[in-house]
């Protein structure tokens, strides 16, 4: 183990799975990603060897705290057991415009949503005492390794907003308008910066391509 420690900070490894992607994006998004003025310039992505830094290898153990609010692969009727008509409700866009389909399956063209369903618990349906809420990720048949960088990103862009308006939410006293208002407003933000995060995850040194991202199922 202290081996294999070492061999990575010595050389950094340029693939993206799931440990990598939280130092990234948590640091992307808590610092502000595209929309934050630093000197002028946006944030930059963390590269490879300042991630490489700050990797944990500790056996047996969770490699960082998604444990507590991501879990990432659960099947459909996990995520949506009143059935067709909430997973509709979750089916995001790509454009804008949301284009009911009913109960005509034929009428639903995937090309035109996310390649993966995302779910919404805050904290105050969780009984989280930190803010943290849960979030439910899971990615969709023939989902490219943009597609689950568009994901992840709209994972770590909800927790951070949940994190971030618990209060808000305890006093809303609508829990459902609430978890669609953050579903649809963080999928808004993760759409206008994900051009930005891809080109300075590029610039920074990580490959982006088919094999080079890898979000593994389960919540370790």
């Amino acid at each position: 183990q202290v081996c294999t420690y070492n061999a990575v900070k010595v050389v950094p490894l340029r693939s993206l799975d799931r440990h990598r992607l939280h130092i990234t994006l948590t640091s992307y998004i808590s610092d502000g990603g595209a929309d934050n003025e630093n000197n002028g310039s946006a944030q930059k992505a963390l590269t490879p060897a300042q991630v490489a830094e700050k990797e944990s290898f500790l056996p047996m153990m969770p490699p960082d705290d998604s444990v507590r609010w991501l879990r990432i692969g659960d099947s459909l009727v996990d995520i949506c057991p009143r059935g067709l008509a909430e997973l509709q409700d979750l089916l995001l866009p790509r454009k804008q415009q949301h284009r009911s389909f009913g109960n005509d399956l034929n009428a639903f063209n995937s090309k035109e949503y996310e390649r993966y369903i995302l779910k919404i618990h805050p904290s105050i349906i969780t009984g989280a005492k930190n803010g943290d809420g849960l979030v439910q990720l899971t990615f969709l048949e023939g989902a490219t390794d943009k597609d689950l960088l568009r994901g992840m990103f709209h994972a770590y862009t909800a927790h951070d907003f949940m994190k971030n308006n618990d209060s808000k939410n305890a006093s809303s006293g609508s829990n459902v308008s609430m978890e669609k208002q953050t579903l649809l407003e963080t999928h808004s933000r993760m759409s206008d910066e994900m051009p930005m995060f891809i080109e300075q995850l590029q610039e920074a040194g990580w490959q982006i391509g088919t094999g080079f991202v890898n979000v593994e199922s389960g919540s370790s």
